[in-house]
């Protein structure tokens, strides 16, 4: 099948919604990790993401595949990535080789030197010989060198903490081998990318590893490995489960590897005593 392949404008997207809607929530209803209203707000609202649309040559109505990519800015490593998610449409035989180049130049243009495929259909979800990464645990011993990079990298984690936790706080902690301390590379760079902040919870009837914090660029790119490292540390230490403690993207983030989000923490936060007293 010969195929076309256009770059939608956001000012376009409303004519088109009719007959892209419907592909998009077949597959969403499956599984999926976002919803049709997150991306028609990244496409047309926000316009963050821009979306594509592969369709049967002299034939518009036949819709073989949509694409939505968006630019990742890797502030460390200075290597900027496309990202792209496919939704609807029959087996990338039909129209990968033929669109891909368009893609590709796309990305050239935007100054990318990486594409990865976030989701996909038919054994294609994901290439990781795209990006290598490497997840090392800090010791103690060097945690003096790397303490510019772990501020630079965990603090606007710890500022969402809700006052719970200062940087200087956290830090404490991994000196006093409470916390460890883990740095994420890509590929061959010697700079970190990432960082996390993990500690073991003894509970009464399980042993827990804790994902305190977790922070950084691209972590779309190198969950997995993350995920694979928390899994491995679990083991080590006689652990029988992780648990990690962050915003609400993560539950959605996560779904996919079977985690689940059992409950939720409710809060109420008094500015001074004076409000503390008139509640009570």
């Amino acid at each position: 099948m010969e195929t076309v392949i256009s770059a939608i404008s956001p000012e376009n997207i409303l004519k088109v919604w009719n007959k892209i809607e419907p592909l998009l929530k077949k597959d969403i209803d499956k599984d999926s990790t976002i919803t049709v209203k997150e991306i028609f707000e990244q496409i047309y609202i926000y316009r963050t993401s821009l979306l594509w649309m592969v369709w049967e040559k002299d034939n518009i109505d036949n819709i073989v595949m949509l694409l939505i990519t968006s630019l990742l800015e890797i502030k460390q490593s200075g290597e900027p990535v496309l990202n792209m998610y496919c939704f609807g449409g029959t087996t990338k035989d039909s129209w990968f080789d033929n669109s891909y180049k368009f893609i590709e130049q796309y990305s050239i243009d935007n100054k990318c030197n990486k594409i990865r495929v976030i989701d996909g259909k038919n054994g294609w979800e994901y290439d990781d010989a795209l990006m290598d990464y490497t997840i090392t645990r800090i010791p103690l011993e060097v945690l003096d060198i790397v303490l510019e990079d772990a501020i630079r990298l965990l603090k606007p984690s710890v500022d969402l903490s809700e006052a719970r936790y200062s940087m200087e706080s956290v830090l404490e902690s991994v000196y006093n081998e409470k916390y460890l301390l883990w740095f994420i590379f890509s590929d061959n760079r010697n700079k970190p990318i990432g960082a996390m902040v993990t500690t073991i919870e003894q509970y009464p009837l399980r042993k827990m590893v804790v994902g305190l914090y977790i922070a950084g660029d691209d972590i779309e790119g190198w969950h997995e490995k993350m995920l694979e490292t928390l899994e491995k540390h679990m083991w080590e230490n006689d652990c029988r489960g992780i648990e990690l403690v962050g915003r609400y993207g993560w539950k959605r983030f996560l779904k996919k590897h079977g985690w689940k989000a059992p409950f939720i923490v409710c809060e109420k936060i008094f500015d001074d005593k004076k409000e503390a007293r008139h509640v009570a």
